[in-house]
Order: C-alpha cells, then structure tokens, then sequence
C-alpha cells in the first residue's frame, strides 16, 4: 500500500549514506530499507554481528567483551565508510567500483574494485604508493600496518557503481539525458543483464524539476532477492541551467 507524499516526508529518517523515507508500508512489499540494509552489510562485513536494518547484535561473554567489540564495530563501520568516500572522489575517473577490507595477520589489506586498474596502480606502482600513504596519513595507520591493491571489475557492465559513474561523466559532457541513459540501458543489458532500470530526476533541462526512468528487460522490486541479485548506485552530478 502506498502512502501519499505528506505521510511519507513524516517517516524521513537520516543515515551517514544519506537521507531516507518510506514509500510504502514495510511489509515486504517495495520499500527503501532493502538498498539501507545493503549498504549495512557492505560496512560491517566481516564483523561477526547480524544485522536487522538499523539493529545490530552481537553474542559476548560479559559487558567488558561487549564495550571491546562495540569499539571494534564502530571504529571499522566509521573507517570503511570515510575510506569509501575519499577513493569515490579520488578515483572517480577510474571507474572506482567499490572497496574491500580485509584483517590479514600482519596488516590490513585494501582492496580497491575499479574498472581501469593501470590507472589506479600508476606508471610504476607510483599512484597506488601515494594512496597508501595519504590512507595511512589520514587514518592514523603506522608505516606498513595497510597495504593497498587494485583489482579489476570483471564485468564492466554489470556493476551499477561503475554505470553510474559513466552515466555521470556522460552528462556532465553535455550529451542529451535521452541519449545517455539509453546508451548505458543498452551497455548493460549487452553485458548480460537480465534487467535494468535507470532512474534520472532533477533540474535536467529547465528550472522545472522532473523525472525520467527508462526501463529494459525484467527487474525486481521487493523481498530478499533485491538484496541478492540486484546491484543499485547512486550519483549526483550538476548541470547547467
């Protein structure tokens, strides 16, 4: 069941990826929690926790074990979401697709998924040395405690981050909204997609906003297979007036 525009703007809640209401009544029908949920599993993975929406629980043995793994969750769900937008708006350009974190015995290894890896890695290794240490710098890591990689996106086409970025640089080019949208559609759809969905709204054109979604093949829209087949990204961009 839909709610109507006022009913919705009072569910509006705020998060660290943004703000959020409800569209529906959340019974499992289409609603907004499935892309937050996704987001909280991309935070907290690897972490022994589970995760309900907002919920989080975990199993100790006392209250000292609780505020040590407390710490341990806040501190790692704060470090990969800052670390995740300082690559977005450093790689931008080389099709950056996301980040894994992962706790070797000896160091912390970043995994960075981008679609240009020679780009990432520089002439030499140079770029990929300067990002480790600018990561150490501002993280506050000792030399040789993070060790950064590049790894490659294996299907181009299938990743939503990298779309949304080439959407986004395609607009900011100044190619026609139509144009854009249909040439990812079709990118995606020829890498083998069984759906997709492009959703453009805002001032595209005039001081009118309005929305424009262009739609190919089949897409699902609510229960659990969102959160498992279904990859969502979202870019802002500005456009002249």
């Amino acid at each position: 069941m839909e709610l109507g525009d006022e009913s919705s703007v009072i569910t509006t809640f705020s998060t660290s990826f943004g703000r959020y209401r409800w569209k529906r009544y959340p019974f499992g029908i289409k609603s907004g929690q499935g892309e937050f949920q996704r987001k909280m599993e991309e935070v907290f993975e690897g972490l022994d926790i589970g995760l309900i929406i907002d919920d989080i629980a975990g199993i100790t043995k006392d209250e000292e074990d609780h505020d040590a793994k407390l710490r341990i969750f806040v501190q790692s769900g704060v470090f990969k979401a800052e670390l995740n937008t300082f690559l977005m708006k450093e790689l931008a350009e080389d099709g950056y697709s996301g980040v894994e974190v992962r706790q070797a015995p000896a160091r912390i290894e970043i995994i960075i998924l981008a679609t240009r890896t020679q780009s990432v890695l520089g002439e030499k290794g140079r770029r990929i040395r300067e990002l480790t240490s600018v990561v150490q710098k501002r993280f506050g890591f000792q030399e040789g405690a993070i060790e950064l990689y590049a790894e490659k996106v294996a299907a181009r086409g299938l990743c939503a981050i990298a779309q949304a970025e080439s959407l986004r640089y395609k607009l900011i080019g100044g190619l026609a909204v139509r144009r854009a949208c249909y040439g990812v559609l079709r990118f995606i759809m020829e890498s083998g997609a069984k759906g997709c969905e492009v959703v453009v709204s805002g001032k595209l054109r005039g001081q009118r906003a309005k929305s424009m979604k262009f739609v190919d093949g089949l897409m699902i829209h609510s229960g659990e297979p969102v959160n498992q087949y279904v990859d969502i990204a979202v870019r802002h961009v500005l456009l002249r007036q």
